[in-house]
C-alpha cells in the first residue's frame, strides 16, 4: 500500500540492491523525465546501510553499433560497484506482427535475491513489474525486509499494485529521484 514508507528502516543494515535496468530507465526517463546518476544512487543507499551487492540487469545490444554505444556505460557500472548481469536482447514478433525487443530477467533477479536472502537484512528492488510480487512476498517470509522503488503515482504510474502491496516498504521513485539524478 502507498504510504508504507512509515515502516522503520534500521541504520547500518546489510542490503542488496536489484535494479531492473529497463524498468528503471522507463520509469525515470519516460515518466519522470529524469536520468539516474548511478554513483549517487549507491551513495544514497549507503548513507545508513551497508550495500553488500548492487545488481544491474540489462539486455545487451546485439548489433555492433549498439554494443559500442552500450559498452562504456556497462563498463562504468562494473568498475563502480555494480554487478552487471546481461543477456542478449532477443527480437520477437508480437501479436500485431511487429518486431519487439525483449530480455527477461525475472528468473535471474529471483535467483540472485534468494541466494543472498540469508546474508542481508533488506532487499531493495527497482522495478514495477507485477511478476515480482510473489518473489518479494517469499523473500519477506525468509525474514528479509523488502523495499520496492518505482513510480506508482497513486496507481497511474507503470507499477503493478500487487507489487506495491507485497513489499514491506514501497518507495515512490518521484520522492527520492532528485537525490540521485544527473545534473
Amino acid at each position: 500500500m502507498p504510504g508504507k514508507d512509515s515502516v522503520r528502516l534500521f541504520p547500518f543494515e546489510r542490503i542488496a540492491i536489484f535494479i531492473d535496468g529497463w524498468n528503471l530507465a522507463k520509469a525515470s526517463r519516460d515518466w519522470l523525465e529524469k536520468e539516474v546518476n548511478f554513483e549517487k544512487l549507491l551513495e544514497y543507499f549507503s548513507r545508513d546501510a551497508i550495500v553488500l551487492r548492487a545488481f544491474y540487469y540489462i539486455g545487451e545490444q546485439t548489433s555492433e553499433e549498439g554494443r559500442r554505444k552500450q559498452h562504456p556505460f556497462l563498463t562504468w557500472l562494473r568498475t563502480n560497484g555494480y554487478k552487471v548481469v546481461t543477456k542478449p536482447i532477443k527480437t520477437y514478433i508480437n501479436k500485431d506482427r511487429r518486431p519487439e525487443l525483449k530480455a527477461d530477467f525475472d528468473v535471474d533477479i529471483a535467483v540472485d535475491m534468494f541466494a543472498l536472502a540469508d546474508k542481508i537484512d533488506r532487499a531493495v528492488l527497482f522495478s514495477g513489474d507485477g511478476d515480482f510480487a510473489k518473489l518479494i512476498d517469499r523473500v519477506g517470509m525468509k525474514g528479509v525486509r523488502t523495499q520496492v522503488v518505482s513510480h506508482w503515482a497513486k496507481g497511474i504510474g507503470p507499477t503493478a499494485q500487487e507489487l506495491v502491496e507485497a513489499a514491506d516498504v514501497f518507495t515512490e521513485l518521484a520522492d527520492i529521484i532528485d537525490e540521485f539524478v544527473k545534473q
